[in-house]
């Protein structure tokens, strides 16, 4: 039930923006929607590079992938 209520609710936000862009000019929402998809793989091109660097800083110090939040590596020893 709350997701659908989130749901609605970012639907109905998205719907009037979408309006508002149409009543300025009847371009606007097509062009807001490249901008924000060129936007977006710019975006997501620039997040897999500093990925990328940061998984080679890891395999060459660590000889592996650090896990998300982990600073270093753990050390488990068997008794």
């Amino acid at each position: 039930m709350r997701y659908n209520t989130i749901y609605a609710a970012v639907t109905m936000i998205i719907s009037f923006v979408a309006s508002l862009m149409f009543n300025l000019n009847n371009y606007l929402p097509m062009i807001g929607c490249i901008s924000f998809c060129l936007h977006s793989e710019y975006f997501q091109r620039t997040l897999l590079e500093l990925y990328n660097s940061l998984i080679g800083k890891d395999m060459k110090q660590y000889g592996y992938i650090l896990e998300s939040g982990q600073l270093s590596p753990k050390i488990t020893t068997r008794n």
